[in-house]
């Protein structure tokens, strides 16, 4: 029973009296172990409640970044309905379908980092028939880490504010985002970079961004702030974001994930 006393104290709940005295002792001990079932069961309920709390959160967060995305989307489709501009009306609306199937039909919380990729390569082309600016996508994957599995539209809210924060404003003919994803030379994380040559920000502005990801609830930045918050519920705390950058040199988002958390599916996924 001591030893019994010990392991519980150390929160080892498996341990268990095996030879029970016929008197006070011995019903002492059938209490225990009755008391390390219930805490075992406890323990269990507690953990299924904080994935559950998991999963809602990161269905709450992808659902706040739906509409924004949707509002900018619906807002090209009215500029050139205004232009009575049919051809690129055609060509936009088979984007549409295809943002619009990956965003709605696809249920799943988490896709193929190569699926996210393609559901950008049509966003951008969207955006590239919007604005003068012609945007340049450039992905860089170390193999096998296209088959890694990240929140669905964990993303395109980081390439659309290097377009609308960084690119646009820069008023050049063109623009370039890369994104990068790769593992640190010991191994130990998996980092998604994603990086353009946008206007860039000053030390004071880099600071405040930073601030707000440190927050809880902030109507600043919600877009890369959600996509921040995800990635730490989806992979944990131990998740680091990384910022850099300075006037006219663009800006490099770096997101830190511990490799042990993260899951790569090595079969091909579904086409669009």
């Amino acid at each position: 029973m001591k030893r019994q006393v010990d392991a519980l104290k150390k929160g080892n709940f498996d341990a268990r009296v095996t030879h029970f005295a016929n008197n006070e002792i011995g019903d002492l001990g059938r209490m225990l172990n009755t008391m390390a079932v219930r805490i075992q069961d406890l323990l269990a309920d507690l953990h299924d409640s904080e994935d559950l709390k998991r999963k809602l959160e990161i269905r709450a967060l992808q659902s706040q970044i739906n509409p924004h995305f949707m509002y900018n989307t619906l807002n090209t489709i009215r500029m050139f309905a205004m232009m009575k501009d049919y051809e690129k009306i055609n060509s936009l609306m088979g984007r549409l379908v295809a943002l619009l199937r990956y965003s709605m039909e696809n249920f799943e919380q988490t896709v193929q980092l190569q699926q996210e990729l393609d559901y950008l390569a049509d966003y951008v082309g969207l955006l590239n028939m919007r604005y003068k600016c012609q945007i340049h996508l450039e992905a860089e994957i170390e193999e096998p880490l296209r088959g890694m599995m990240i929140p669905k539209l964990g993303l395109q809210p980081l390439i659309e504010n290097s377009v609308f924060h960084g690119i646009l404003p820069r008023k050049a003919p063109e623009g370039h985002i890369r994104v990068r994803v790769y593992r640190s030379p010991g191994g130990s994380h998996i980092i998604v970079q994603v990086e353009d040559d946008g206007t860039g920000l000053e030390e004071t502005e880099l600071r405040k961004l930073q601030l707000h990801l440190q927050q809880e609830e902030s109507s600043e930045n919600i877009g890369l702030q959600n996509v921040w918050m995800r990635m730490k519920l989806l992979f944990g705390a131990e998740t680091q974001i990384l910022l850099t950058s300075a006037p006219g040199e663009g800006l490099t988002i770096r997101m830190l994930l511990p490799s042990g958390n993260v899951l790569i599916k090595e079969e091909p996924h579904e086409s669009l």
